[in-house]
């Protein structure tokens, strides 16, 4: 199973360079993956690849479940919001092919603004 979820949020920054700055910094401090600095035709983003290992409890036996997610932040043009587009899986088998589509799905990233009417 493959999820894909997308979300804008307000950033403290302004600009796009102090944007991916910190996020760098925050998605660093964090521990969990090692944020990269990437380049997507709408312009600089930060790309995270997460691995979650958890059990899921059946009867006396625990289940392991390896969940892994690949996420694109990408500041709008003056870095007050940021989107944030995330492919995931449950399946570990599928991991390439799911990289390769977030990896399309990220490349397809627009930022549009938001009508009155």
């Amino acid at each position: 199973m493959i999820l894909v979820t997308g979300i804008a949020m307000p950033s403290d920054h302004y600009g796009k360079d102090a944007a991916i700055a910190g996020l760098l910094e925050t998605h660093q401090a964090d521990g969990r993956s090692e944020p990269v600095a990437i380049q997507l035709p709408i312009g600089p983003a930060v790309a995270v690849a997460v691995e979650e290992r958890s059990f899921l409890a059946f009867d006396d036996e625990k289940i392991p479940i390896l969940t892994r997610q690949f996420s694109a932040w990408v500041p709008d043009p003056d870095g007050t919001t940021i989107g944030v587009v995330s492919v995931m899986t449950n399946c570990w088998q599928d991991w390439d092919h799911v990289c390769v589509l977030a990896t399309e799905i990220f490349d397809s990233f627009e930022w549009h603004e938001l009508s009155s009417t």
